[in-house]
């Protein structure tokens, strides 16, 4: 099959976000099946047709070089503010332009499947005559709605702006759609009354990559619980930072380590402060054990979660994150949510901890649970918390994901009565 992914922008070798990591990873897994891959996404660096690796190429699309993206770009640079008209101009620009370079594609190199990564509503102009998939990654309302420190789910589900009413529409234009996780599944579900299939995403990682030079210096000798991810609302920096100061004063010898980019949090008191600087205050005396890495390679990310005490990665909603995989597949302990779609993988006491949301008496109490397991037990969890991965290994992901595009093409085959 000839395959294209579709997606607003593409770096490979990048620790920037689980849609460019999943894309990474199936277009490898289809290409070493021998199946054709275009990766097609909008670029500022680089444009035309590049060779990435066997069967697999990239088709940039540099917006300067089309009418529509250089009048987008005049817009956007006499407008300082970015505004909610400037985000759904440049939707439908991207959307726009992304079509039109897989119809061209098309035209010399016959597309036999079309999918659509969900974010930024790529799909609005998808092309008919092609079968087309979204891969829906997130509900656009509730990811905006997870930064408001006052969030309530039930109330958050009704304020669709008209961007995320655009997003919906691309993802209701597609032939079929699926998602990784059960939440956002039957979230979508109930937006569209579509049905959503839930196809987990692979992991895999090669240890022989990993880079201990960068941290040594600075890590070596010291035990620490670990976060790593962006550092925002929605990954609960409050509910961390509430119970920041208990936690390094109850465990002298501990540090504790945020790895990720370093976001502006919107406080319950109004106020809009750096993340690192607002968990630093927190913290209290015990800020000078707070340890903060931002832009870190997946190379150098994992040896530093390789050796974490405790992986505490809560959430007030994700689409399986790759956070807490990654920590698995090393055989850690992790501390998550219910109700993030965690729970689709953990199972409360077995393979890794699962606590309340927005609770920081639950979130102290499971770390204290863990700090007094003895050593046969915390490995014990992390043995298992490896094999439930056993289920995201490559092959298996792939035969899923192929049955599920191949169930499309016979349907667009099939006589309509």
């Amino acid at each position: 099959m000839h395959i294209v992914y579709a997606i607003r922008e593409f770096e490979y070798n990048t620790t920037h976000g689980g849609v460019i990591s999943y894309v990474t990873n199936i277009s490898e897994i289809f290409a070493r099946h021998g199946h054709k891959i275009s990766i097609v996404a909008i670029s500022d660096k680089h444009r035309g047709s590049h060779f990435w690796k066997k069967n697999i190429t990239i088709e940039y699309i540099n917006l300067r070089d089309t009418f529509l993206g250089r009048q987008l770009l005049t817009y956007k640079e006499s407008h300082t503010q970015y505004s909610c008209l400037i985000r759904i101009i440049e939707k439908v620009v991207r959307s726009y332009e992304i079509n039109r370079r897989i119809k061209k594609l098309h035209k010399t190199d016959k597309i036999d499947l079309i999918q659509y990564a969900s974010p930024t509503a790529i799909g609005l102009f998808r092309i008919r005559a092609i079968p087309t998939i979204v891969r829906i990654s997130q509900d656009p309302t509730l990811w905006r709605e997870t930064e408001d420190p006052n969030y309530n789910m039930k109330s958050s589900m009704n304020r669709v702006s008209f961007e995320d009413k655009l997003e919906l529409a691309a993802i209701k234009r597609a032939d079929v759609v699926f998602a990784p996780s059960k939440l956002v599944a039957e979230i979508i579900e109930k937006r569209l009354g579509l049905n959503v299939s839930v196809i987990e995403s692979p992991f895999n990682h090669n240890k022989n990559s990993f880079q201990y030079k960068n941290q040594k210096s600075i890590l070596h000798d010291k035990n620490y619980f670990l976060y790593f991810g962006i550092l925002s609302n929605r990954k609960a920096m409050l509910t961390i930072a509430d119970i920041l100061e208990n936690v390094l004063r109850d465990y002298p010898n501990m540090y504790f380590v945020f790895a990720g980019e370093n976001r502006e949090l919107e406080l319950k008191d109004g106020r809009r402060i750096r993340a690192v600087k607002y968990l630093k205050e927190k913290a209290g005396k015990q800020k000078d054990r707070v340890i903060h890495f931002n832009g870190l390679k997946r190379e150098s990310l994992y040896p530093i979660i390789e050796r974490a005490d405790i992986c505490i990665l809560p959430s007030r909603i994700d689409n399986l994150a790759n956070s807490f995989i990654e920590a698995m597949a090393l055989g850690k302990i992790v501390i998550s949510t219910y109700g993030s779609s965690a729970e689709q993988l953990i199972t409360q006491g077995v393979n890794g901890i699962l606590v309340k949301q927005e609770s920081p008496r639950s979130l102290k109490n499971a770390i204290d649970f863990v700090m007094k397991m003895d050593k046969i037990k915390r490995n014990r969890i992390g043995i298992r918390a490896k094999e439930s991965l056993q289920r995201l290994e490559p092959e298996m992901v792939y035969q899923k994901h192929l049955k599920f595009y191949l169930d499309l093409l016979k349907k667009r085959e099939r006589p309509s009565l």
